[in-house]
């Protein structure tokens, strides 16, 4: 059995080291919750844009709702003209908004985000 003038606790090297996982994984978190929350807001705006014009909607009034919920949001990860918008012949329309996001994460590392499960379809008339 070990002494208790033995049993002190943490050491300073396994302080340090649970430091450094803390810092590291705050800093993920702080580079990476932004990243995501914007991506919330665009799927949002997507989803308004779709609600509000209800089943008669063309290119034209999506792109003019998002334009404007984009600027009101303040999204910068992807412009309102890389969103694609198809009509298909039977009426379908399919608005395909997927993207990536790179940002620095520490020095000449980087981390990429790819958002592809960002496909809405809304049925035509």
């Amino acid at each position: 059995m070990v002494s208790p003038i033995r049993q002190r606790g943490m050491s300073g090297l396994s302080l340090l080291v649970v430091l450094l996982l803390i810092g590291f994984f705050a800093t993920v978190l702080v580079k990476l919750l932004p990243i995501y929350m914007e991506s919330w807001t665009i799927k949002g705006a997507i989803n308004g844009a779709i609600e509000d014009g209800g089943q008669g909607l063309s290119a034209a009034d999506i792109r003019k709702s998002l334009d404007r919920q984009f600027t009101v949001n303040q999204v910068t990860a992807i412009a309102v003209k890389d969103i694609e918008i198809k009509r298909e012949k039977n009426g379908k329309m399919t608005i395909n908004a997927n993207y990536e996001k790179r940002v620095p994460f520490m020095q000449n590392v980087d981390v990429v985000v790819k958002f592809e499960k960002f496909i809405f379809e809304v049925q035509g008339k």
